[in-house]
C-alpha cells in the first residue's frame, strides 16, 4: 500500500498529500512498534516532512499535530535505541510544536516523555523539572490519573538519584491518588516500588515484606501473572535476607508457577536463581546446583534467541570470543594473563572474576570441556557466557 501510494504520487486526487504522509507514518509507526527502530526512522522523518508541507498548503487541517506526532515517534525510536540527547531535542521540539498548536495534553505527555530521558541520562535535576511540569499540566487538565503516573515517577528520579525520603513522599502522594481513583493496577505498581524502596534503599524490609505482599495479592486479584510473578520474586528476596526461609520458600514457589510459560520477559532465569540461594541457606547442596542449573538454561534460551547481556563478565567473554575468532589467541592469552596478574595483586577484586578468568585462560589454552561452566558458585550469566563461548568457537572450529 504505501509502495503504490508513492508511485500514485501527491496529485492523484485531492488530499492525496494528506494520505500519502499518513502511509509513511503507518509505516514508521509500524516498524516502532515492532521493535524495529532504526528501520521507523526514514519512513518517520518523510512523514513529518510531507505533514509540515500540508500544513503549510492548508492550515488548520490537523497535519500540524501529525507532523508532532512524527517527531514524538522519532524521539520514542532514538530513545530505543540510546541516542539520548537527540531523543531530548526531538521531545523538546514536539513540545514546543504542541504548545504553539493550544495542544495541552499532548505538551504534558511531551514533558514526561522527556522527564523519562532525562532519567536514563542520569541528569536527575532535569528529569524532576520535567515530570514535576507534566505533573501541574495533568493536574490543570484534570486528569488524577495522569498526576498518580508523575508522582509515580518522580518518586523513581529521586530513587535513582538516593533521595529515599523524597522518593517515599513521591509514591506515597502517587498511592493516594490511585486508592481515591480506584486504579488497582497503579496501586500495585506503586506498592511494589514502596516494597523496592524499603527493601534497598532504606534499609526497612519489614516494611518492604508489608507493601510487596499487597502488591503481589492485587496483582493477582487483576490475574495479572507476569507481575504477580516479579512481585513475589521481590517479595520472596526480602524474605530471605530476613531469614525467614520457610515464607521465602513458598513465594519463590508461587513466582515460579506465575512466570511459567510466559516466555523471557518475566525473566525467570532470576526466580531460579533466588531459589538457589534459599536450597543453598537450607543445606540442599543438589537443590541447588539443580535451581541454579535452571537458571543458567534459562538465560541461555534468552541469549540464544538474541538476548542481550551487558554483564562485565559478558563483555570480557566476548571480547575473548573476538580475537579467538579473529585468531588471535596469543593476544587473548596476553590480556588474560595481566588481568589475572592486577586480581591477583587487587585486594578489592571481585570474588567472581579471578575464577571466571581462570576459565577464560583455561579456554584459550584450548579447552572444550562444558564442565568450565558448572564451576560450584558461578552466576548463572557468567556461566551461560562461558557455555556460548564454547559453542561458538565449535561452531568455527577454533
Amino acid at each position: 500500500m504505501h509502495a503504490r501510494a508513492l508511485a500514485a504520487g501527491e496529485a492523484a486526487y485531492a488530499d492525496a498529500d494528506y494520505d500519502l504522509a499518513m502511509a509513511c507514518f503507518v509505516v514508521g509507526r509500524t516498524l516502532r512498534m515492532a521493535g524495529n527502530a532504526g528501520a521507523a526512522l526514514s519512513p518517520l522523518a518523510e512523514a513529518q516532512r510531507r505533514f509540515t508541507a500540508v500544513e503549510a498548503r492548508a492550515p488548520g487541517c490537523g497535519a500540524a499535530r501529525m507532523a508532532s506526532a512524527c517527531i514524538t515517534d522519532q524521539a520514542d525510536c532514538l530513545t530505543a535505541l540510546g541516542r539520548l540527547d537527540e531523543a531530548a531535542q526531538a521531545y523538546e521540539q514536539a513540545i514546543a510544536l504542541a504548545e504553539q498548536g493550544h495542544a495541552e495534553r499532548d505538551a504534558a505527555v511531551g514533558k514526561g516523555q522527556l522527564g523519562t530521558v532525562r532519567l536514563l541520562q542520569r541528569r536527575f535535576p532535569e528529569a524532576l523539572a520535567a515530570w514535576d511540569e507534566a505533573r501541574e499540566r495533568f493536574a490543570a487538565l484534570g486528569e488524577a490519573e495522569s498526576v498518580a503516573v508523575a508522582w509515580h515517577q518522580i518518586g523513581i528520579v529521586h530513587q535513582d538519584a538516593g533521595n529515599g525520603a523524597a522518593a517515599e513522599d513521591a509514591y506515597r502522594q502517587s498511592l493516594a491518588i490511585r486508592v481515591q481513583c480506584n486504579d488497582v493496577a497503579g496501586q500495585a505498581s506503586t506498592l511494589n516500588q514502596l516494597g523496592v524502596l524499603y527493601a534497598d534503599v532504606l534499609g526497612r524490609p519489614e516494611d518492604a515484606v508489608t507493601h510487596t505482599r499487597q502488591a503481589a495479592e492485587r496483582y493477582l486479584a487483576l490475574r495479572d501473572a507476569a507481575n504477580e510473578g516479579r512481585a513475589r520474586n521481590n517479595l520472596a528476596s526480602t524474605l530471605r535476607r530476613l531469614g525467614r526461609r520457610s515464607e521465602a520458600r513458598h513465594e519463590i514457589e508461587r513466582a515460579l508457577a506465575c512466570k511459567r510459560g510466559l516466555g523471557h520477559t518475566v525473566e525467570p532465569w532470576k526466580t531460579w536463581d533466588i531459589l538457589a540461594d534459599i536450597e543453598n541457606d537450607d543445606g540442599r547442596a543438589s537443590e541447588a546446583r539443580q535451581a541454579s542449573r535452571q537458571a543458567r538454561e534459562a538465560f541461555l534460551a534468552y541469549r540464544r534467541d538474541g538476548g542481550e547481556n551487558h554483564t562485565p563478565g559478558a563483555r570480557l567473554a566476548a571480547e575473548i570470543a573476538r580475537l579467538l575468532l579473529a585468531g588471535d589467541s596469543g593476544s587473548a592469552a596476553t590480556g588474560l594473563a595481566q588481568l589475572a596478574g592486577q586480581l591477583a595483586s587487587d585486594a578489592n577484586a571481585p570474588a567472581w572474576l579471578p575464577p571466571f578468568v581462570a576459565a577464560l585462560r583455561a579456554i584459550v589454552a584450548g579447552e572444550r570441556s562444558a564442565a568450565l561452566a558448572d564451576a560450584p558458585g558461578r552466576d548463572y550469566r557468567d556461566a551461560a557466557e562461558i557455555v556460548l563461548l564454547l559453542e561458538r568457537l565449535t561452531a568455527a572450529g577454533r
